[in-house]
């Protein structure tokens, strides 16, 4: 397993679709996850909670679970990205009993910021989706950089291939059963799911 850093939100597109990005530093890769607009303003709020420590809120549902979880004998051992197939991640709870909880990769990103825990990811199974961008591309296209000079990126022409797939072809947490959200909103998810080609 290793251990990815969520470094925000990203909106792509004029809709705008919006994209979870992790990163893995010490390989300088990004893991994009499309997420619901409802997810996605549930991450934010939880990063400017993070930066404002006297922020006071009234308990929502991510509150309940999470203490929740916390009060399980054993509590969460690991929140982890399991596996990728066809642009659909898994998610996983760990419980400190062995136990594992299926989740959406949001469930696993919203409730790791909230209860300050790493999450983790299966290298192997996720190396697919790993985008390999140096600084110059990271900076053009997501607006931000890994701080120190990376790796040269993929074959020329290839990252142009990667990031116009990344427009179009990931989709969002397939499961989202959200009241705000009852329905993909990715690209992709108007019926023409191609495939993830990154």
């Amino acid at each position: 397993m290793i251990e990815l850093e969520l470094a925000g939100i990203q909106r792509i597109g004029p809709e705008p679709f919006h994209c979870a990005l992790l990163l893995w530093r010490e390989e300088a890769r990004i893991l994009p996850i499309w997420v619901s607009a409802h997810d996605a303003d549930e991450l934010e709020r939880r990063i400017e909670d993070d930066e404002d420590v006297d922020t006071q809120r009234r308990p929502n549902t991510y509150d309940l679970l999470a203490e929740t979880l916390e009060h399980v004998e054993g509590g969460v051992r690991q929140l982890a990205l399991t596996s990728y197939f066809e642009g659909v991640y898994i998610g996983e709870i760990t419980l400190g009993s062995s136990q594992v909880i299926d989740a959406r990769p949001s469930d696993v990103l919203i409730l790791a910021q909230l209860m300050k825990r790493e999450v983790m990811a299966d290298e192997e199974a996720l190396s697919q989706a790993f985008l390999k961008l140096n600084d110059d591309e990271l900076e053009e296209y997501l607006g931000f950089r890994f701080g120190e000079d990376s790796e040269p990126s993929s074959p020329s022409g290839e990252v142009d291939e990667i990031l116009r797939h990344l427009d179009f072809d990931l989709e969002v947490d397939s499961n989202d059963s959200s009241e705000a959200n009852d329905s993909d909103e990715g690209p992709g998810a108007e019926g023409d799911k191609r495939e993830n080609r990154s």
